[in-house]
């Protein structure tokens, strides 16, 4: 066989091993991209003087009715009540209706992020014309771009202003309408350029926006966040701030969800990595779901080298090195939390922001998977990182935990410990008396009367707090611009966390990082560079595979045609 014929045959296979890969989960629009005179971006024909703003996708839309009307969409918008997060919800409850106010059955609404590149939410509408689900954005976003794809035809994006110039917020999406009868829109099946407008799965959304085209079980998949990972920290002296650094158990983390096209959640894969322990206390990292689920679990654990760990069984004791573990979770498993990363002694082998330290030392890696065996709405489990919590598990439940705080159902082994979990998730009941301050029913138990979180969330990879360094308290923290924007109730400086400066603080852990540094830069963490690492050589398996069933073809039939 000749080198060159070699050659031919693994490039074909290797394009067909990544046509799927090049199937992209944005709705095709029009060529042409601009902004009209009333600030509406507007994709097609219609005429524009501004310079286009987004990259057009391979594959066109059909030019039809839709092509010039972008829709209009109607939200609430209210005061931001400020809790020291960098995140916010925006609530989908909307009616998808045409011209004339009918409800319209069946079509795709899809949003994207500021960059008009990144989908954040792709749903189809109801028998009743209806979309529900939230997305979560950064507290930096300021628009959001709605498209709307009916019987193969796309509109233009909508631009939705996510802050008002009296910092107001968007809240809620209540309606999306397009402003002519559906009974004017046609499809012959087929684009204007050829693009096939085939569902191959019959689940309502088109093979060329379906990112499981064959699967009538799921429709999109979803990136948190869309691009590289953010970082989730806690404080460990739960009910007391104590030295408000949060960098008492800090991991980065990036998750994938699929949906089906109704908008549910049928799987989740989160992966986790422990980055710093900044305490005397031993910590473990955990997901609670609602005891109504019915999932399946499963995670695998490796060591800060990438290694995979031995099975470990799935027991609620506070010791147990993590390992591989795969099961169905009771009701009082799913109340107790599913494990992601076990106990910091093994799991984060040191003390990553002591001053002292020189060193930056891998922690453990986690990949979960959930899968819903009935697909649930985003309303159940909320956003991601959902209901993730540190326990603290050299500190049990005592006379200071407050009544409300979520606590284990089982107490096998010291069980009921401290939990730690971000805002947004419990609140007070009854009156209460927590570290010698007066809470009041609906007051957020996670948040402390002077309004610091125990838990955060922050984009990208941060850079934490070394020891007891307050970021309140503008002397001791590595982020100056932060007190500006508690000062200022969120409004200004809401992006304090990519600070510049952040990198050459002193105040920082970063900063005192002078071997393995290079770990925490390439390319954002190690999480992704193990993930990128591991991807890789599965693919590198298949393409073998695939090459060798070419060369296997290729002798078959050049046999064949000789004795032809």
């Amino acid at each position: 066989m000749k080198l060159s014929n070699l050659f031919i045959i693994f490039l074909l296979i290797f394009n067909i091993s990544n046509c799927e890969k090049k199937k992209k989960n944005l709705i095709p629009i029009q060529n042409q991209v601009g902004i009209d005179k009333n600030g509406n971006v507007v994709i097609g024909t219609q005429n524009s003087s501004t310079t286009p703003n987004t990259t057009p996708s391979a594959n066109t839309a059909p030019v039809g009715t839709l092509s010039n009307t972008a829709p209009t969409v109607t939200g609430v918008y209210e005061n931001e009540v400020f809790s020291y997060q960098t995140m916010r919800v925006v609530t989908i409850d909307a009616s998808v209706v045409d011209g004339s106010d009918q409800p319209i059955v069946g079509a795709v609404v899809e949003i994207r992020d500021t960059t008009n590149v990144n989908t954040i939410y792709q749903q189809v509408s109801n028998s009743s014309g209806r979309v529900q689900g939230s997305l979560n954005l950064n507290t930096t976003e300021t628009t959001i771009y709605v498209y709307v794809i009916y019987r193969g035809v796309t509109t233009p994006a909508k631009a939705v202003v996510v802050r008002t110039g009296d910092n107001k917020v968007l809240v809620r999406i209540t309606q999306i309408k397009i402003d002519l009868p559906t009974s004017t829109i046609t499809s012959t099946g087929s684009s204007s350029t050829g693009t096939s407008l085939t569902d191959s799965d019959g689940d309502g959304v088109l093979d060329s926006i379906d990112d499981y085209p064959n699967d009538p079980n799921k429709a999109t998949r979803l990136k948190f966040p869309t691009n590289g990972v953010n970082t989730i920290a806690f404080e460990d002296l739960f009910p007391n701030a104590g030295d408000a650094d949060l960098n008492d158990s800090v991991v980065v983390y990036y998750i994938e969800e699929d949906l089906n096209a109704a908008g549910q959640i049928v799987e989740i894969r989160g992966n986790y990595q422990y980055m710093a322990h900044g305490s005397g206390f031993q910590h473990s990292l955990y997901l609670r779901l609602p005891s109504t689920v019915n999932v399946n679990y499963s995670s695998e654990v490796r060591n800060g080298n990438g290694v995979l760990l031995g099975n470990a069984a799935m027991t609620k004791s506070k010791t147990e090195t993590t390992g591989i573990n795969a099961f169905t979770p009771s009701v009082t498993d799913l109340q107790d939390g599913l494990r992601i990363l076990g106990n910091t002694n093994t799991t984060m082998p040191a003390w990553n922001s002591r001053t002292t330290d020189t060193t930056y030392v891998n922690g453990h890696f986690a990949k979960v998977k959930v899968v819903f065996n009935t697909p649930v709405a985003r309303s159940v489990i909320g956003l991601a990182p959902y209901d993730t919590f540190m326990r603290n598990e050299s500190k049990n439940v005592d006379g200071t935990y407050p009544t409300d705080a979520p606590r284990a159902v089982t107490s096998a082994g010291s069980f009921q410990v401290y939990e730690v979990h971000r805002p947004g998730f419990y609140k007070f009941t009854s009156q209460a008396t927590v570290d010698g301050d007066l809470r009041e029913i609906g007051e957020d138990i996670y948040i402390d009367k002077n309004n610091f979180p125990f838990g955060i969330v922050v984009p990208g990879l941060w850079k934490w707090p070394r020891e007891s360094r307050d970021l309140r308290i503008l002397a001791q923290t590595g982020y100056p611009k932060f007190a500006n924007w508690t000062s200022t109730q969120g409004v200004q400086d809401a992006n304090w966390y990519s600070d510049s400066a952040a990198a050459s603080s002193t105040n920082n852990y970063y900063a005192s990082v002078i071997t393995n540094k290079a770990a925490l830069d390439t390319p954002n963490s190690q999480l992704l560079a193990f993930l990128g690492s591991v991807n890789s050589f599965a693919e590198f398996q298949i393409l073998l595979g695939l090459l060798v069933v070419g060369v296997i073809g290729y002798f078959i039939i050049k046999k064949k045609f000789q004795k032809a």
